[in-house]
């Protein structure tokens, strides 16, 4: 379990102490040090909606224990370093992250669809200025630490909890002018009771377009 020193006190990530103690750093402008390692690492804290969280300074990754929740590969081997700084910049004061994105979030018109070749695409791969739709969602499964298994979830990893923290890894995200939460759409889990209500609304949105017009696809 990871633990936090504020000053003198140690708190575990599991205390109920510690969202206070996270508040009260963030008005100081303290620095939680993660105790992974003898030395320690500096932390920071955001304030991403009604909650405060504590982050890995940026590129401090690999300094933490790799047994440590806040660990993570050498940005030269995951394939971050090609994009941190440019497709993705860090405002360790506001607590922000800016996602500069190779792909339109707004709607276009009908486009021909593009011709198999059978070569495997490659639409990871970017000059480092910005990040594709995968490398966006390779980006995300990282960030709500889903590309790591714990024995603690062994058994709870249903859609509903990837949704959840999905959501809160966009939270302090931003593109294009615009909170990523408010452009990102990550279907609910399906639920029998609502599929009808959802059918229904399908159909209405269909007839909509079509009496006005537009197209929905």
């Amino acid at each position: 379990m990871q633990s936090f020193r504020f000053q003198k006190t140690v708190i575990a990530a599991d205390d109920p102490r510690l969202a206070a103690a996270l508040a009260s750093a963030y008005a100081d402008k303290q620095r939680p040090i993660c105790i992974c390692t003898p030395a320690g690492i500096a932390m920071y804290v955001a304030h991403v909606g009604e909650r405060h969280i504590v982050k890995r300074m940026p590129n401090s990754g690999s300094h933490h224990h790799p047994d440590c929740e806040s660990y993570e590969p050498p940005a030269e081997l995951s394939g971050l370093g090609e994009v941190a700084g440019a497709a993705i910049q860090e405002d360790i004061e506001s607590g922000l992250t800016t996602l500069k994105l190779d792909f339109s979030l707004s709607k276009a018109g009908r486009r021909a669809s593009p011709v198999a070749t059978g070569a495997e695409t490659e639409s990871v791969r970017t000059d480092g200025s910005k990040l594709t739709l995968r490398g966006a969602l390779h980006y995300l499964w990282e960030q709500a630490g889903l590309n790591r298994w714990t024995p603690a979830m062994a058994g709870k990893r249903s859609w509903f909890v990837v949704r959840k923290h999905l959501l809160q890894a966009a939270d302090n995200k931003a593109t294009k002018g615009d909170a990523l939460g408010s452009v990102l759409f990550v279907p609910e889990q399906f639920a029998v009771e609502r599929a009808s209500s959802w059918c229904s609304w399908a159909r209405s949105s269909t007839s909509s377009h079509r009496a006005t017009g537009t197209s929905s696809s």
